[in-house]
């Protein structure tokens, strides 16, 4: 059974959120709706078909060669995204009840030809030319670091970074009957560089000109119980962006100077709406975590260096898997949802929700625009093509000035923000 597409189903999906609607069309010409029944597979291990799947409705049972299983619903967080994408295939996949699928001619998505060529007819030489029938040599080194990475995950073998002591010790006694301003004062005060960054924080220009904080705990009773926690937790993530490894480091530190200034501009937008529904703390903290995946990622490598052969697409890794190790390094913290939400769901640019704007959509629109202020393209058309944007309730209507005022305020902001965490 099946009926045809539409374009705003397509868009429900990596890549093609990012496709114009000439080479939607052409996908479309590609593709078929398929409803299937329970227990009916869709393909098993070591399969090399020629066809993509995107769940629709459903929820499929994803089972491994070991026998591991795990399910996957349209619920999923990562349900944008393609169902077990990586060839032979390294699952069994069967429908758990009533399932439709998009079914996608396998293309090469990630080529200049299907994602920025002006005309759709290089996204039809690319339907028509690329196949996944076989794993080139320069790319099975990549192949195998999926697999490594996915089986660390299916298994929870994934060594996941831990919350530095500080910042779970805070968090406990400000969630406890025993906080003060004094009690967190004197726990603050046993990490020194700590106490010095908070200082810094409430006599900064971030806090006004409310006269000067001389201890711990006037700045604890400026800033408030709960932005304490937050800060520090956002001093101790520095020292886990860091590592022994030299290219590992230099991953690392690009990652967490990019959080910084998605931190910045999302304290900056935050400033823009009409009653923000959280606070100009948690919109810093959401920006320093967004990408936290990566640290899990790269200690992945440091562990088991063996891994990393010269010719590996870590990048390609990265932007694979970094929502899902950092939504499960987050769970493993005990962080709040809404953080967890924003780790999977920053780069789901489509991505739609029933509530009104929430912390992602903040993070997404300040993601796109520390795109635009180092000048890289963006990952779509134009801005107002993702749905966040449209949901932020700010103060005046879209337009591309808003933009030209939030990299204009976010000059300053993005300069002390990095002075005050890096």
């Amino acid at each position: 059974m099946s009926s045809e597409i539409e374009i705003s189903e397509l868009r429900r999906f990596e890549p093609f959120d990012s496709m114009s609607e000439d080479q939607l069309s052409i996908v479309i010409n590609h593709s078929q709706r398929r409803v299937l029944r329970s227990g009916e597979v869709v393909f098993c291990v070591g399969d090399r078909d020629e066809q993509d799947y995107f769940l629709l409705k459903g929820q499929l049972q994803l089972v491994s060669s070991d026998q591991k299983s795990r399910v996957f619903s349209d619920e999923d967080p990562m349900a944008y995204r393609q169902v077990s994408k990586l060839r032979p295939r390294q699952y069994t996949v069967s429908a758990l009840g009533a399932v439709e699928l998009l079914v996608v001619k396998s293309f090469d998505y990630d080529s200049p030809k299907a994602k920025s060529a002006d005309s759709p007819d290089y996204l039809e030489a690319s339907l028509l030319d690329y196949g996944v029938d076989e794993v080139s040599e320069e790319s099975e080194n990549d192949v195998d670091l999926f697999r490594e990475v996915q089986a660390a995950l299916d298994s929870d073998d994934l060594k996941l970074p831990s919350l530095p002591q500080v910042a779970i010790r805070i968090g406990e006694l400000v969630e406890s009957d025993l906080a003060s301003a004094e009690s967190v004062a004197d726990l603050v005060n046993t990490d020194p560089a700590i106490a010095a960054k908070l200082l810094r924080i409430a006599n900064s220009s971030l806090y006004g000109s409310l006269g000067r904080c001389e201890t711990t705990r006037d700045a604890i009773v400026r800033l408030g119980l709960g932005a304490t926690r937050q800060l520090v937790m956002g001093f101790a993530l520095r020292d886990l962006f860091n590592s022994e490894d030299k290219a590992l480091r230099a991953k690392l530190r690009q990652s967490w100077i990019e959080s910084l200034e998605v931190a910045a501009l999302a304290m900056v937008i935050r400033e823009m709406l009409i009653a923000p529904a959280y606070s100009s703390e948690e919109a810093l903290l959401a920006g320093l975590l967004h990408d936290i995946g990566v640290v899990g990622l790269l200690g992945l490598f440091l562990a088991q260096p063996g891994l990393l052969k010269e010719d590996a697409d870590i990048d390609q890794l990265i932007a694979g898997f970094k929502a899902d190790v950092g939504a499960e390094i987050l769970r493993k913290w005990q962080i709040a949802d809404q953080y967890i939400t924003v780790t999977e769901q920053a780069e789901n640019w489509q991505r739609t929700h029933p509530a009104s704007a929430d912390l992602c959509d903040l993070i997404q629109v300040a993601i796109l625009h520390r795109y635009l202020n180092n000048r890289v393209p963006l990952p779509m058309a134009r801005l107002t093509e993702v749905p966040a944007i449209k949901r932020l309730p700010l103060k005046e209507n879209y337009s591309p000035e808003t933009s030209l005022e939030i990299l204009k305020q976010a000059k300053e902001k993005i300069l002390e923000i990095k002075g005050l965490f890096d």
